[in-house]
């Protein structure tokens, strides 16, 4: 057994402090000492592309449908569409080099090519950004297909806001059954989730945290879904949860605005894996895991 530093999760020591896990040597199948939960379900730099395209089901599009991706980026598109893009681009992940600001550019317009009754809406452009980061261009176009269609994602893009609106939904009943108290004086100060965590949900927290400790958010909710998001908004609330109880109404959503980048990761990240076994015992439709195996029959894209 040796210690590995972040560096090998693609996060810097200091955005993480002391956040370090014992990892197993190639070929060498004792356990991991320190924190072995987060060992196992967090990946590696150097594995996370293949890890993220597996549990999505993006590795089986991409042998399903070659060349799509090539002609929807050669699509003209929508005026609008590519005007709402090219403005967005500006105010996202403002550190991405021009080669990836390109490649975020062109796996947006080529999903509104291919869904265009989605087209694009703000947030998007967070979680593309995510993938863009840490995969090539066609393999974060692919991913993000699947994100918006076998994680539902998509529903909160659709006029009308339905997955918006049914994961605050979820949450609100999360945060009664695990943080009553707090739960009651934020309704005492007319704060409900939509006015703090809508961003949090659009985003995956993309709007809210840096790109490294995305990478991670994102190793987890590719394996479990819409709970890690749940228990990752719970594990804010609970740690701040004493501060929270004594701010006003204006306060506690200023308050929320900087909040997720507050809170040390190692806790963040120990407490949203612990909260999620909890909300697994107290809603027993957890969000399925995805494989390969889970595709349906609908995975060739037919452009006409």
């Amino acid at each position: 057994m040796y210690v590995v530093g972040l560096q090998s999760f693609g996060v810097s020591e200091s955005l993480l402090g002391d956040f370090v896990w014992y990892q197993e040597k190639s070929n060498n199948n004792d356990k991991a000492k320190n924190n072995p939960s987060l060992s196992k379900v967090l990946f590696s730099k150097r594995s996370r592309a293949q890890k993220w395209l597996h549990f999505s089901g993006a590795s089986f599009l991409i042998l399903k449908n070659s060349g799509v991706y090539n002609t929807l980026v050669n699509n003209p598109g929508n005026p609008a569409t590519i005007s709402k893009i090219s403005l967005d681009l500006a105010r996202t992940y403002t550190t991405f080099t021009e080669t990836k600001k390109t490649g975020l550019f062109n796996v947006l317009r080529a999903y509104a090519a291919l869904y265009p009754e989605i087209g694009y809406c703000q947030g998007m452009n967070f979680i593309a950004g995510v993938l863009v980061n840490n995969l090539s261009e066609m393999e974060a176009f692919w991913v993000f297909v699947q994100m918006m269609k076998k994680y539902e994602l998509a529903d909160s893009f659709r006029e009308g806001l339905s997955g918006v609106y049914t994961n605050l939904g979820r949450f609100e009943r999360y945060l009664n059954s695990s943080m009553p108290s707090l739960a009651s004086h934020l309704k005492d100060q007319y704060v409900s989730p939509a006015m703090y965590a809508t961003k949090w949900f659009l985003t995956l927290f993309g709007c809210r945290l840096p790109l490294s400790l995305m990478a991670l958010v994102f190793d987890l909710f590719l394996q479990f879904g819409w709970s890690i998001i749940y228990s990752l908004s719970l594990a804010i609330l609970k740690y701040f949860e004493d501060t929270l109880i004594l701010l006003q109404e204006e306060d506690v959503l200023v308050f929320l605005e900087t909040a997720p980048r507050q809170v040390p990761a190692k806790i963040l990240f120990r407490e949203t894996l612990r909260i999620r076994e909890t909300l697994i015992a107290l809603d027993n439709s957890d969000p399925i895991i995805l494989d390969d195996n889970t595709i349906s029959d609908d995975s060739v894209i037919h452009i006409v």
